[in-house]
């Protein structure tokens, strides 16, 4: 009887789990544009007008299923190459033209498919110029690489594929400017990104909604950090230190238009999500006295709210109607400051007082998840909380594990995402005995640097085994992406990683195709095959990237 009973509950766990891989609730990329955006940035990286791609997004989701399939109870998100023969009007000799037709879901995987094309079939390299920048040739019209006799296809894995992280923004990005972003964005469509975090200029909406509520341009300017340190205060709980500060009011505008003019809208043509900074409970302590709000906990030089606070309900709501008002929306937040830093008291108290003999929601988290999720809802109907899971990369007990249990189930099934920041290993997800994150969808990524320290590192083998076993019917994954603090460097490393994406299975073998890609990268291919060393370099080239992938290229972290 006791094995009746144990094999029973057994099953329903596995049916409970199997529920969580349900995939209908998982929010599902919107953004099909229009074949224009795409056209344009062809011209940006070839630096020509004929260019070669005849671009179509599919004109119905019936037809995209017939081309794609279905993945996961859902039609795939995929591109099709193939050759075709349009009218040739230039030409006197041939009355007709060879080019590339390239047709997709939408315009991110319309971009993709170009990428896939110049990388793969013309054997170049795509990059950004802080990033190695890109090996890029140039053929004569109607002589550029055909696909062959069959149709090229490929297709989403996982709907979603991410990059960046909060720190990103302060290491790589500051400095940035809009020649910066506009080839980091292109990069970003060819490699078929459609989601990245999008911090820029959030400061000058702090500053408005601060000022709004009577405190003075110095208060709030020491508030932040300087340019270069401001991941400090944004995702490290350092409001309030005035490292490098204050923050100079032209630089706060200049980001802002920045964010406003040219980067959401560039991303948005170019059909990839971002992902805005919601309210996270941080304020100037100056508030704490202005309002006589016991609530407010005093951690360092900032303050930290009670998301129960009705004083929390008056700023989040002047804050997101002055950022949507300013920047627009894709529904996409990213909100992660409850669990930082520790610095809360009801937080402390919270996981002190649970015994840890069950995984059953924390009653204190869910409340204070319920009214940060109002507090995105009431301005946004459609919101969608995006959380870090570097805040819980240390996390292991039933008492962490009823915390976090009590922000997913605050949350409708499908508006509560995690960002799974595994570094190193397969991933958050598989604690507390695989238990996916209760349900919630999540992205796995690889976080692979700190600090955006430079070098040649990053565990390839990883990457290519990872990706694919997070598959599994008990996952709740979602999405595939990059989270690294630093990305001014490495573009083999994040190329390998955003292909996983569409591919089916890992690459059998690693060394071969990365010594391929140094072909690509220093144009060796046809190069090679006029020399009599050819044999020779190919091997060489072989031998030394299995001494790299057996290296610095075998772990994410080290001290070169």
């Amino acid at each position: 009887m006791t094995r009746w009973c144990y094999a029973l509950l057994l099953l329903l766990q596995l049916l409970i789990q199997a529920s969580f891989a349900d995939p209908s609730y998982y929010p599902r990329p919107e953004l099909r544009g229009n074949e224009k955006a795409i056209y344009a940035l062809v011209q940006r990286v070839l630096g020509r007008k004929n260019d070669p791609f005849r671009l179509r997004i599919f004109k119905s989701e019936k037809e995209a299923e017939l081309v794609c399939g279905r993945i996961q109870q859902h039609p795939s998100q995929c591109f099709q190459l193939k050759d075709i023969m349009v009218p040739n009007s230039s030409s006197t000799n041939s009355p007709t033209t060879h080019m590339i037709q390239i047709s997709a879901t939408s315009v991110s995987e319309l971009g993709a498919g170009v990428g896939w094309y110049l990388r793969h079939v013309c054997n170049m390299t795509i990059g950004w110029p802080r990033g190695g920048g890109s090996s890029i040739k140039q053929f004569d019209t109607g002589a550029w690489p055909q696909i062959g006799p069959k149709r090229l296809i490929q297709r989403r894995q996982v709907p979603w594929s991410y990059f960046m992280n909060v720190c990103t923004h302060s290491y790589s990005f500051v400095w940035y400017d809009q020649k910066d972003w506009e080839q980091f964005i292109d990069w970003l469509s060819l490699t078929g990104i459609n989601m990245v975090l999008a911090l820029t200029g959030q400061e000058e909406i702090q500053y408005r909604v601060f000022s709004k509520l009577g405190l003075r341009d110095e208060e709030i300017r020491t508030w932040f950090n300087g340019p270069a340190f401001l991941t400090w205060s944004r995702g490290q709980n350092e409001y309030g230190s005035n490292i490098a500060g204050p923050l100079p009011r032209s630089f706060m505008k200049q980001q802002f238009a920045l964010q406003k003019d040219f980067i959401l809208p560039r991303l948005r043509a170019l059909g990839i999500v971002g992902q805005l900074p919601g309210f996270q409970g941080n304020v100037p302590i100056q508030l704490k006295h202005m309002f006589h709000d016991v609530n407010i906990t005093r951690q360092g030089g900032t303050g930290w709210m009670d998301s129960l606070d009705p004083l929390f309900d008056r700023i989040s709501d002047m804050y997101m109607k002055t950022l949507i008002g300013e920047f627009g929306t894709d529904h996409w937040y990213q909100l992660d400051g409850y669990f930082n830093g520790g610095t809360a008291p009801w937080r402390r108290r919270s996981l002190e007082s649970e015994n840890g003999s069950n995984v059953s929601h924390n009653e204190a988290w869910f409340q204070r998840g319920k009214k940060a999720y109002e507090s995105l809802i009431r301005t946004d109907p459609k919101a969608i909380w995006s959380f870090q899971g570097f805040s819980f990369v240390s996390w292991s007990s039933e008492r962490e594990a009823s915390a976090l249990k009590g922000f997913i189930d605050s949350v409708p099934l499908g508006k509560f995402v995690i960002m799974d920041m595994a570094w190193p290993g397969p991933g958050e997800w598989q604690k507390w005995n695989n238990a996916s994150f209760f349900g919630a969808p999540f992205v796995w990524t690889s976080l692979h640097n700190f600090g955006g320290t430079d070098g040649m590192k990053g565990d390839l083998n990883r990457l290519n085994r990872v990706p694919h076993q997070i598959l599994a019917p008990i996952s709740t994954v979602f999405g595939v992406g990059g989270t690294p603090e630093g990305i001014d460097h490495n573009c083999a490393y994040y190329e390998f990683l955003f292909d996983s994406v569409f591919r089916e299975a890992p690459v059998s073998d690693l060394n071969q195709h990365m010594a391929r890609r140094s072909n690509k990268r220093y144009d060796l291919g046809e190069n090679l095959v006029k020399m009599k060393e050819a044999h020779t370099i190919r091997l060489l080239l072989e031998e030394a990237w299995s001494l790299l992938t057996n290296s610095v290229y075998s772990t994410d972290f080290m001290n070169i």
